[in-house]
């Protein structure tokens, strides 16, 4: 009797599942067509005007590339300090690019230029200041401040240098600079070193036999080139180590890394360096960046967070102070 009761209740069960499938309707929704977000990218400088760029948000696991930012070019953007706001205008730009391209028959590299649209206006920014950005688009608002921090000045500026042996038996010779600074005690800081120094580039030209094959090349000329590098990844914080003593290293070139080819017989070269006092939010930001690229495309770690200030959006808007620059001259190559 109970094993009637049970196959006549899973008899209902059934029947019941048939009627509410063949009672199916499809119904279209009319759904409005989804913008994204948009994203913004600016960092206050002293002595620079600001740029705003403003570009739209990619879809979730979307194609990543260059050719695929869309800028927003019909924004109305403004900074607001000390009362008075700014508006500011659109301009173009232009930027090298390169990066590699899969074909049928392999990876292979590329070089282009893309345009770039961003807002502007002759602006002073002040240390000490807060700046308030908003945008406003049809149907879209954001708004988002910062506070120009003080530099903290470089000390002093230390030559060490470290040997080490291969597994070959080869001994090798680090040599780096050591920024020494103290950390302005009773507020959150983040810092970062700007190196930069004069690079000799040797302009070549080649020389063609009569059938156009090139048989041999000569330096036509020597160039000083501008080398500067801010390494974010290696941002410092103050967190536990309020009002204490830093130091961060700076890598000199050497006679093992230096790429200059052919290296001359001898070559002094003068490092400028500076140190980056940076806002709390854009330390925030970049951390979080460095903390995603660890990740490496894990899909069993948890996503990050990529750590924003924009109301209303996406992206970051900070500032940061610069150090008076301190210069060492290196010897780089001995006869």
């Amino acid at each position: 009797m109970k094993r009637f009761n049970t196959i006549h209740k899973l008899f209902l069960l059934l029947l019941s599942l048939g009627c509410i499938m063949a009672c199916e309707q499809k119904i279209a929704l009319d759904l409005d067509e989804y913008e994204g977000k948009i994203v913004v990218q600016s960092i206050l400088e002293p002595g620079k005007n600001p740029q705003v760029f403003l570009t739209k948000s990619r879809a979730l696991l979307g194609f990543s590339d260059v050719n695929t930012i869309e800028f927003v070019k019909d924004a109305e953007v403004s900074i607001r300090v000390d009362g008075q706001s700014i508006l500011l205008d659109l301009e173009t730009g232009f930027d090298e690019y390169s990066g590699f391209t899969e074909t049928p028959g392999g990876y292979y590299h590329y070089e282009d230029t893309i345009a770039l649209f961003y807002y502007t206006t002759e602006m002073d920014i002040e240390v000490g200041k807060t700046y308030e950005l908003s945008v406003n688009r049809p149907g879209q608002a954001l708004t988002a401040s910062t506070t120009v921090p003080n530099p903290v000045e470089i000390d002093e500026l230390v030559y060490e240098e470290s040997t080490w042996t291969s597994e070959w038996g080869e001994v090798y010779t680090d040599e780096y600079l050591k920024a020494i600074f103290t950390d302005v005690e009773g507020q959150e800081n983040f810092y970062v070193i700007e190196q930069s120094f004069l690079q000799q580039q040797l302009q070549y030209e080649y020389e063609y036999n009569e059938e156009g094959e090139i048989i041999g090349e000569f330096v036509s000329d020597t160039l000083d080139a501008p080398n500067s590098s801010i390494r974010w990844y290696d941002i410092m914080s103050d967190e536990g180590l309020d009002g204490y003593g830093f130091s961060a290293y700076v890598w000199l070139p050497s006679q093992r890394n230096y790429w200059q080819y052919p290296p001359p017989d001898i070559d002094t070269i003068r490092m400028e360096v500076k140190l980056r006092s940076i806002s709390p939010e854009l330390g925030r930001f970049y951390d979080s960046l460095e903390e995603q690229d660890w990740n490496d495309g894990d899909p069993t770690v948890e996503p990050v967070r990529i750590w924003s200030n924009i109301e209303g959006g996406l992206g970051i808007f900070g500032s940061l102070g610069i150090s008076e620059a301190r210069y060492y001259d290196h010897i780089v190559y001995f006869d």
